[in-house]
């Protein structure tokens, strides 16, 4: 029988019989790569006879079981803990750390259900592995590592072990002998990974797996493959700082968006012990205001940077860290447009200190505070904290949990912290309610804008 050819977008998985530069589908460049079928895999699950039809009222609900994972940031991402028979996903940067969180992972599940852990690497060798383990100070006999990266022999291993812990680092070098596609193809990884996910489940084993991450922060390969495994956390972090992000995307069995924070030193990865502020000014400066974002059930206090230069070229630069450029865009028109301030043919700067890209539309306030304060040459305080979303039409929208914000703003020493009006907060001396943009800038700057 004849072998049947086709390409794949590695980016979608749009499948052609012949190559193609862009793709109709997402619209990327380059990215289909041939691949020749060979098998036809049974991926059939036979977790449930799929024959038995049951009433939704008679289905039996069952609570799933958790343990800990010897790290309460960790449990605390996941809801409470790893849930048994589970297969999670994780992703980062290069370099960010995701190998010595696994790997202090897998020493403190060793320890302390004394249970075979197999850590199966496809990129780095047993060496590579064992000085990193020797710098963490990780001496534990129920931990094996190999190096392979052929399915057929990793379950082999699994098997013959008897281990309940596997982690597989990384689900792009890992392939089934099959497919004759290159490693970390969109074929390789959306087969391997059926197939872990329908082994583990069959025989009651904990799958941590590691995901590359393409040029966009996203989780490289098919985008079946976050939807077929449990949990999707991402590991985030500066590489000039210590402080180290778990942020959960997809979670099965708990809730999203919840964040775990671990400082990096050379012992390895801790639970942070220090608060979530990450402030550091601790005077008035200018270009800088104070926000407050949520992070899943979590407050993080982030200070909020603009340099804005004037542009004589006319072609204005933007640059943001730690908000979409989109967003920035859309506010810098409600300035025109309300303020009537001709600002967006300078060069804008935005840069978020301490923290990634951040979804939370709370920051509004502060970034628009620190653009004027920066363009008028004007200090913010540093004791003043900022607290909302503006609309097109130039309001104020309030925030989640503004109450609890509040009380713990007020803990840490904020002197002044500013909200809509509709948030329904009683008159409380530190509290400043706002409607508009304009009662915004007048609050902070009073007559000091030309």
């Amino acid at each position: 029988m004849k072998n049947k050819t086709k390409y794949v977008c590695q980016s979608c998985s749009f499948i052609t019989v012949q190559w193609i530069g862009r793709c109709p589908d997402c619209g990327d460049w380059n990215s289909f790569i041939v691949e020749t079928e060979n098998k036809v895999l049974n991926l059939q699950s036979n977790k449930e006879d799929p024959s038995v039809v049951v009433s939704l009222k008679n289905v039996i609900l069952t609570r799933e079981k958790r343990f800990s994972s010897g790290s309460f940031e960790f449990d605390r991402v996941l809801g409470g803990g790893v849930v048994y028979n589970s297969l999670n996903l994780i992703g980062g940067e290069p370099g960010v750390g995701k190998s010595t969180l696994l790997l202090q992972l897998a020493a403190k599940l060793s320890e302390s259900y004394n249970e075979k852990v197999i850590y199966f690497s496809g990129e780095e060798s047993l060496s590579q592995i064992g000085m990193r383990a020797k710098r963490l100070n990780i001496q534990s006999e129920n931990i094996l590592l190999t190096h392979k990266s052929y399915w057929e022999e990793i379950k082999q291993d699994i098997v013959k072990y008897k281990a309940k812990f596997i982690i597989i680092d990384s689900i792009q070098t890992t392939t089934i002998s099959d497919l004759c596609s290159s490693a970390g193809s969109v074929s390789q990884v959306k087969e391997v990974t059926h197939e872990i996910l329908n082994f583990i489940k069959s025989n009651s084993i904990t799958a941590f797996i590691v995901s590359h991450i393409n040029k966009s922060g996203s989780i490289a390969g098919p985008k079946v493959l976050e939807h077929m495994v449990d949990t999707v956390l991402y590991f985030e972090g500066e590489k000039d700082n210590s402080i180290r992000f778990l942020r959960c995307i997809k979670n099965r069995y708990g809730a999203l968006n919840e964040i775990g924070i671990f400082t990096m030193n050379k012992k390895g990865l801790s639970d942070s012990k220090q608060s979530l502020n990450l402030l550091k000014a601790e005077k008035e400066l200018t270009g800088r205001s104070t926000a407050s974002i949520y992070e899943g059930s979590r407050q993080v206090f982030v200070e909020v940077q603009a340099l804005v230069l004037e542009n004589k070229l006319g072609n204005a630069r933007r640059y943001c860290h730690g908000v979409d450029h989109n967003r920035l865009a859309v506010l810098l028109a409600v300035i025109e447009k309300f303020l009537k301030i001709k600002i967006s043919n300078n060069d804008i700067y935005i840069n978020f200190i301490g923290i990634g890209l951040s979804k939370s539309r709370d920051t509004d306030l502060a970034i628009i505070i620190s653009i004027l304060s920066s363009f008028y040459n004007i200090k913010v305080s540093c004791k003043k904290l900022f607290i909302g979303e503006i609309g097109l039409n130039g309001e104020i929208r309030s925030a989640l949990n503004i109450k609890n914000r509040i009380k713990e703003s007020s803990k840490i020493g904020f002197e002044e912290i500013i909200v809509a009006n509709n948030d329904g907060i009683e008159n409380q001396l530190n509290v400043v309610n706002i409607l508009t943009i304009n009662q915004l800038v007048n609050t902070v700057f009073s007559n000091k804008l030309n």
